[in-house]
This record gives C-alpha cells, structure tokens and sequence, in this order.
C-alpha cells in the first residue's frame, strides 16, 4: 500500500484506508525546527554580513570585516601588497572550495548559492567554503562522490547545506503524525527540511503505515493461531 501525499507542498491532512481501518496522516509547519548551523554538524563555514540579520555561522562571522578580510584568512596572504577583492578571491581558491550566498529580502528572506533576478530586493551576503585540507573532506563528500570528483561533490555538498539553511530561514520545514481512529496506534516525528517527497517525510510515513499493517497481521495471526489451540484443547 503507497502513500502519496495529497501536496508536496505544506501542511496536509490525509486519510489512509488500510484492511485494518483507516489511518490519519497529518503534516504540519515545525515551529521549533532544529538548526542546520547549530544543531547539525555542517560541512561548510557560512560567513555572512548583513545590517538587519544575523545569518549563517554567527560567531564565524564576526571574525571577518569584509570579502578581502576572509579570502585573506583562507589563503594565508599576510604581506602589504595591494591585492584587489577578485585577486584574493582567486587565491582563496588555491586553499578552499567557495561559493557565494546570495539573499532575496521581499516579504521574508531566501538565501541561494546563485544570484536573483531582482536588483533592488537581493545582494550577495557572503560566502560559503571547505578547506581543501580538511583530514574529513572525503569522509564528508562520500556520499555525493558517485562518480564525481572531491571537487564536484564539495560544491554540491555546500550547495545541500545552503538549501537546508534556505528552508530554515523560509519556514520551510515538517513533522507529521500518523494515528489511527482508535487511537491505539501513534507515531510522529518532526525536523524534516524542503517539499515533503524531497525531504525523507513520505518515506518515513510509509514505513509506519507498512508496521501499522504488520502489526495488525501479526496479532489476526496471533489470534487464529490460538483460537485453533483452544478448539484442540476442547476436543482432546
């Protein structure tokens, strides 16, 4: 039996028939999510500067005035040469994979490693980076290899982390419960980031209803299996 959510998007309600009565799924907006930067052990470091925000690796942040200060920290450039902001850049990249974050401030905030096509409402914030040195860089890009090379699956990496961040900052995370009318069975669970068949939500759903099943299989089994001993026992 395969659940498929009525939306992708958004908190749903859905009724689920099953042989063993109908099973409530609902989805609904987290409002205590946890934090991709904080609670997570990301990857990358997200340095961001902005007047009315506070975003990204907050304490990291602080440590750097400006683009030129962190390309110089990443690059390890201390002379007094003039370099300029693209210069520094190109350096920094000899030491690090980087990618720029871009937010888009109408109504609410969104934050993307590409630029937005409204001048007025966006602006580059800051930048993302692993250190090409990091003893844990293939530990942290196993899963995205596929094929790829470290490069590739760092940036695809980075650009994972800063969708998860995107769906923070937007409210864009669920939790659902599944129940049945008896209320004898119960499950739910909450944190899941992005539009629910991307997220791991629907997957999850399944699962339970597939063990609300099997459990029911198992006691009808249980039952006849011991309705059979007790007619035995009357006839001996």
């Amino acid at each position: 039996m395969e659940y498929k959510p009525s939306s992708n998007y958004g908190e749903i309600t859905d009724i689920v028939e099953t042989p063993y009565g109908n099973l409530t799924v609902k989805i609904k907006y987290d409002k205590s999510p946890l934090h991709p930067r904080v609670d997570w052990d990301p990857a990358g470091t997200m340095i961001c500067w902005h007047s009315n925000y506070r975003l990204g690796d907050k304490e990291e942040s602080k440590k750097y005035e400006d683009s030129d200060d962190l390309f110089r920290s990443i690059s390890g450039v201390n002379d007094d040469k003039e370099y300029t902001t693209t210069e520094l850049l190109e350096l920094a990249k000899e030491k690090a994979y980087i990618l720029p974050l871009f937010l888009y401030d109408h109504s609410g905030i969104t934050m993307s490693t590409g630029s937005f096509s409204c001048q007025w409402d966006s602006g580059q914030v800051g930048w993302i980076f692993i250190m090409k040195d990091n003893k844990e860089l293939k530990s942290w890009t196993e899963p995205w290899l596929k094929g790829r090379s470290i490069e590739e699956a760092a940036y695809g990496l980075m650009k994972g982390e800063v969708k998860h961040y995107d769906d923070f900052i937007t409210g864009n995370v669920f939790g659902y419960s599944v129940k049945d009318d008896d209320g004898d069975y119960g499950e739910s669970e909450w944190s899941y980031f992005g539009n629910h068949n991307e997220s791991g939500i629907v997957d999850e759903i399944q699962s339970h209803i597939n063990n609300f099943i099997e459990e029911k299989q198992a006691a009808e089994k249980e039952a006849a299996e011991a309705e059979c001993l007790l007619m035995y026992s009357e006839r001996v």
